[in-house]
């Protein structure tokens, strides 16, 4: 599906580094030009991965001034959605009334915990207040649990973390920093990197399931689907 990435964080963006290109534009400009409509503008704040992914090329923004507000980056979700059928949103390090306003029209929910204490009792009060924005209900949340086996010893079982938080996870992800940070490092995909299809491979049934709801002629009333994932650490 034709699909596009950004990242609400501003300048503490780290998705340059991952995905191997150089931050040109700042929030404050992206939300300009798509509330002016300004699509020429707009489209060379771009990063085409590949003829499928788009990015937004922001991270340019000054670390310690205020970013968008709420409201302009949700007209500019909306300016994108006519365009592209998913939009998918990181909101890992955003500011908490964007991260309101974006999962308020989210489709798909992507919460990230690792098995910890303290990251599971952030993961618990996060997906309750979503459940509270989406009128009671936790259907269209994925719980993704990050890092297993960084301290196995100290880490809460899995029986233990889908009682507490009434949340079956959908995906463990192993610790594994060698394919991480090393992908990250040498500038590849997780893909080229060993290990990192099987990691891959476990995300495939989240993927599937924003597939499926983008192609659903009922999923929406207008032409996209949102997509967003937070971080549930502390």
């Amino acid at each position: 599906q034709k699909t596009f990435l950004m990242d609400a964080a501003g300048g503490w963006s780290t998705l340059s580094v991952g995905l191997g290109f150089d931050p040109t534009t700042t929030l404050q400009e992206a939300v300009r030009a798509a509330g002016n409509k300004d699509e020429d503008t707009f489209a060379r704040m771009f990063f085409q991965v590949n003829d499928k992914l788009t990015l937004l090329a922001s991270g340019a923004d000054p670390m310690l001034e205020t970013s968008v507000n709420a409201q302009q980056y949700e007209e500019m979700i909306d300016f994108l959605m006519a365009s592209y059928p998913i939009v998918m949103v990181d909101l890992s390090s955003a500011i908490p009334s964007l991260k309101r306003a974006v999962l308020s029209i989210a489709h798909e929910i992507v919460v990230v915990t690792t098995p910890t204490l303290s990251s599971l009792r952030a993961a618990r009060t996060l997906m309750q207040e979503i459940k509270l924005i989406h009128g009671g209900s936790l259907n269209n949340v994925d719980l993704v649990v990050n890092m297993e086996g960084m301290i196995p010893s100290k880490e809460v079982p899995k029986a233990d973390i889908a009682l507490a938080l009434e949340h079956t996870p959908s995906v463990t992800i192993p610790f594994e920093p060698k394919i991480f940070i090393g992908s990250e490092n040498e500038g590849l995909n997780l893909s080229q990197a060993k290990g990192g299809n099987d990691i891959i491979n476990r995300l495939l049934s989240i993927g599937e399931n924003v597939l499926n709801d983008a192609s659903s002629p009922d999923s929406f009333e207008g032409d996209g689907n949102i997509v967003t994932q937070l971080m549930a650490k502390t």
